[in-house]
């Protein structure tokens, strides 16, 4: 529902003002507007700034150390939001205990020990890959640094180019080695003969590396793997000293909204008009609200003053959504397309029977809308507080169900059983004139609710000209369909060219006909409405052939592994895997075009949206939920 907003100001005594705007934060029903748009920071923001600051490392801290979930359900809490559940009373407590400041401190230098670890963890593993990669190499730090008369290169070369430098240089290498890899080899050789030997080594591109170990490399690689164990072994002390500060988590993430409440406050504090004696606030509230808010007031003093007041000039009323039941979980769906205009009617009550159905019918299997809803009742039970959610799912399992019953399929399997209504495989025809029919119904009801909203902004015209027209042509059409009379053809046609040229807004003649005969262009738009509901019958067949290749590999399966119980389970693995990943993909599939029909078909009837969603001022938090 659409409730209308109004905006208002207060005038109260400037010594309430710290009381009322935490009485305003606590209600939740105004939002409020700056009248002064000079930005004010002072002490008591900034310190609540560092408290923020400081309690949100230690939530980022323990979020990342967090024990690894599985796919599904980190692909799950993706999409919900999972508050923890507070009092205010508890949090205003947490915040004046002195046991997070000691969680604080245990956190950053838990994180600093941590970082400082896994800093000397990687530079042990590239050692010890250099290590690896000069085994064999009779070279060290110590040896390389003694020899007096001889010089030493260590290094790598490009395949194939070893052998070819070795030989070129000929008797003037006093020694040679050569690593395991192909790549890696070690000179030693005179000294008087640098020039020509550097002369050589660039000639074949070797490269030269650094010898830092003091011990032969497999000798070194055998320390530098203790090292490393030690490193980690240090690092998992560290990992289960964070474990234990993690029950902390929503403690910390309640603080940051707690802290961000207070910063938001004192911000809106600072910039109220003010007189030496008075300061007035303005803001939005919902005309539902008007009474409540006063004795929200009346709580902090009887010396106020509450009227309405009128907008500024380009300032759009924001917009008041409210549902209830069922109807909150389809607010999800509108809430995708974005918030009405304060003129415009709500749309989630209005797209609520049109969705389910295009959802039941994209997806149409008796197994599936049996496992949608079973899986929707178990994440209900496992996540609390996203009833709406997966509420949505549950209406579209149960018309999935329906549909199913139907078309007569089971898991992709066809029953021929006495209740099917459709067969989509051998007979598509029937389903996309089913589909074409709701989709027809479905644009005539968006006309007519256009129609009626126009009437009641005013707008006859439009109402009875553009949209009326369009549906006299659909009705008529529908009627020469059924029965065949030629008349309502003339009918369709002449309605809709004749309440155009009525209702035209033009007023010379002539181009009140032409703009008559202007509308009879937008049929062809119509019609491409209408087709576009032909993707239901494409998504249920989809669904279905998915479906069956997944029956057919499962009992290709069993056919393959002659011991019947393997053969069995094999199958049962391929069944319950396929179905499963066909369920998630075509309840994606059903979800986003179902979505789109909505958005585009029946929304472009009766609403532009662009809206503006109202924001009270409240404690509504990122991260926790008040409960009271």
């Amino acid at each position: 529902m659409n409730l209308s907003t109004t905006k208002i100001e207060i005038i109260a005594p400037q010594e309430e003002s710290e009381r009322l705007i935490e009485e305003l934060q606590k209600a939740g029903i105004m939002e409020i507007t700056h009248t002064s748009h000079e930005e004010v920071e002072d002490e008591k923001v900034r310190k609540w700034e560092a408290r923020r600051a400081k309690v949100d490392f230690v939530r980022s801290f323990l979020s990342r150390n967090l024990p690894k979930e599985s796919f599904v359900k980190n692909l799950i809490n993706s999409f919900i939001f999972h508050p923890y559940n507070f009092s205010y009373k508890e949090i205003q407590e947490m915040a004046g205990s002195s046991e997070i400041d000691a969680v604080i401190r245990e956190c950053a230098s838990t994180e600093e020990r941590m970082n400082k670890l896994a800093g000397e963890r990687m530079k042990l593993r590239e050692e010890l890959h250099i290590l690896e990669k000069f085994k064999n190499i009779p070279v060290t730090k110590e040896s390389k640094n003694s020899l007096q008369n001889f010089s030493v290169f260590v290094g790598v070369i490009k395949k194939g180019k070893r052998e070819d430098l070795i030989s070129e240089l000929g008797n003037e290498v006093f020694s040679f080695s050569c690593g395991e890899k192909e790549k890696v080899f070690s000179l030693i050789y005179p000294k008087g003969k640098e020039e020509f030997f550097q002369e050589k080594i660039q000639k074949y591109e070797a490269k030269q590396e650094e010898v830092f170990w003091n011990d032969l490399p497999e000798r070194e690689i055998e320390k530098t793997q203790e090292k490393i164990e030690k490193v980690v072994r240090e690092e998992e002390k560290e990992k289960k000293r964070v474990e234990d500060l993690i029950s902390y988590l929503p403690k910390v993430a309640a603080l940051v909204d707690f802290y961000e409440w207070e910063i938001d406050k004192s911000r809106r504090l600072e910039r109220f008009e003010k007189t030496r004696k008075f300061f007035r606030v303005t803001g939005w509230i919902g005309e539902n609200d008007i009474k409540l808010l006063r004795r929200v007031i009346k709580r902090v003093t009887n010396v106020f003053l509450l009227q309405k007041t009128n907008s500024e000039e380009g300032e759009n009323p924001p917009v008041l959504l409210k549902n209830n039941g069922i109807m909150k979980s389809f607010g999800i769906v509108s809430g995708v397309y974005g918030a009405p205009k304060s003129d415009e009617p709500d749309p989630a009550p209005l797209l609520a029977p049109f969705f389910v159905f295009a959802f039941g019918v994209a997806l149409s299997d008796i197994g599936y809308g049996i496992m949608l809803i079973g899986i929707s009742l178990l994440m209900k039970k496992l996540y609390k507080g996203v009833d709406n959610f997966f509420n949505l799912f549950i209406v579209g399992g149960i018309f999935t169900l329906f549909a199913g019953l139907t078309m007569g399929t089971f898991f992709g399997t066809d029953l021929n059983a006495p209740f099917r209504l459709f067969d989509p495989s051998a007979n598509p025809m029937e389903v996309l004139i089913l589909v074409s029919i709701f989709g027809a119904i479905q644009i005539f009801c968006g006309l007519l609710i256009g129609a009626a909203w126009d009437i009641k902004q005013g707008d006859k015209r439009r109402a009875f000209g553009e949209k009326g027209g369009f549906m006299v042509f659909l009705l008529s059409m529908a009627v020469f369909l059924i029965s065949g009379m030629q008349i309502f053809l003339f009918v369709a046609l002449g309605g809709l060219v004749l309440l155009n040229v009525i209702f035209s807004k033009e007023k010379k003649p002539l181009l009140r006909i032409s703009s008559g005969a202007g509308a009879l262009y937008n049929i062809v738009g119509y019609f491409s409405d209408v087709l576009s509901y032909s993707r239901l019958l494409a998504l249920g067949l989809a669904t279905g052939i998915i479906a069956m290749v997944v029956n057919v590999v499962a009992g290709i399966a069993m056919e393959m592994v002659p011991v019947a119980g393997i053969g069995i389970l094999i199958a049962g693995v391929v069944l319950v895997v396929g179905h499963t990943f066909n369920l998630m993909i075509s309840t994606l599939g059903s979800f986003i075009h179902s979505a789109r029909l909505q958005f585009v078909e029946f929304f472009s009837k009766f609403m532009e949206g662009g809206g503006k969603t109202m924001k009270p001022f409240s404690k509504q938090g990122r991260f926790v939920e008040i409960i009271h």
